[in-house]
């Protein structure tokens, strides 16, 4: 069956790797040769080429790829919505960024569920590259995330624009005044753990500055959010993150925005989809739902 040769193609283009690719599929390495052989044949053109042992996809098997891609995680959709029987309430599997899925997401999922009562609902909170796989297993429909990713490999819409802000305790002697990136280099630095999105930004923003968390006099790394907002309302250090994620600590007084004339730092959150997805509409209408009540609720 062709769906067999394309399952071995999109399994090698992961692992890079015959024998491993064999090895997962349960068959033989000459068969997965023989199955590239047969898509090269179908499909009228090399799929790779070849340096040594290392290979890359050619612009063929870039556009193969894709579809490849966006069918099995279709195929794994209808799966679901046709073992599950209910057909008249809405479902939607999405994958969040921490701070999207911690801070922003929950009051968005109540609004949904509250048009919809019976909807099904499932969220994953996990860092991006995690994410990414899920969707391309067919696991999560969409993602709403931060951080930085080869944006024209996926279909990308913004979900919104927001504001990335240094914190302080407001015992601080930051709180009263401003002050440039340089002198903060005197704090000690709580952040995220590397690889987060969260740090990913901060990091790009230092690097513009010619600057990295090194400059500074400590940094300590926290992979909790709300662990962090408490040792800067202690003033234990001051910290970066999205206005979002310490909203609630900012009118409370718990924390205080570090003034930084000069400097204004915003970033996106998107709406990140497989391309050429037969389900693309239905996943835009969850999109375009969030968004939304997103809009309205920060009016």
């Amino acid at each position: 069956m062709l769906n067999s040769k394309l399952e071995t193609f999109l399994i090698l283009c992961k692992l890079q790797n015959f024998s491993k690719t064999a090895e997962h599929l349960h068959i033989t390495q000459p068969a997965v040769s023989q199955h590239i052989k047969f898509l090269e044949e179908y499909y009228s053109g090399k799929l790779f080429t070849y340096s040594g042992r290392k290979f890359s996809l050619t612009k063929r098997g870039q556009m193969l790829y894709n579809f490849t891609e966006a069918m099995f995680a279709d195929s794994e959709h209808i799966r679901k919505i046709l073992s599950r029987g209910d057909f008249e309430a809405p479902s939607v599997s999405f994958g969040a960024t921490k701070t999207i899925g911690e801070y922003v997401m929950p009051p968005l999922i109540a609004a949904l569920l509250a048009r919809y009562p019976e909807a099904k609902v499932k969220m994953l909170v996990d860092n991006t590259e995690e994410l990414f796989l899920k969707m391309r297993d067919g696991e999560l429909d969409f993602l709403i995330i931060e951080g930085y990713f080869k944006k024209t490999d996926f279909c990308v819409e913004l979900f919104s624009t927001e504001e990335f802000i240094g914190l302080c305790s407001p015992d601080s002697h930051l709180a009263q005044k401003s002050v440039s990136l340089e002198e903060l280099t005197k704090e000690r630095l709580i952040l995220r753990e590397s690889g987060s999105g969260t740090r990913d930004i901060f990091s790009h923003l230092l690097s513009e500055y010619n600057m990295s968390t090194e400059s500074f006099a400590g940094v300590c790394e926290i992979s909790n959010m709300r662990a962090i907002k408490e040792l800067v309302a202690a003033n234990m250090g001051i910290t970066f993150m999205y206005r979002a994620a310490a909203e609630e600590e900012i009118k409370s007084g718990r924390m205080k925005i570090i003034d930084l004339p000069g400097i204004t730092m915003k970033h996106e959150f998107n709406f990140v989809c497989t391309q050429n997805s037969v389900n693309s509409e239905e996943y835009f209408s969850r999109f375009n739902f969030f968004k939304d009540v997103r809009f309205a609720n920060s009016n």
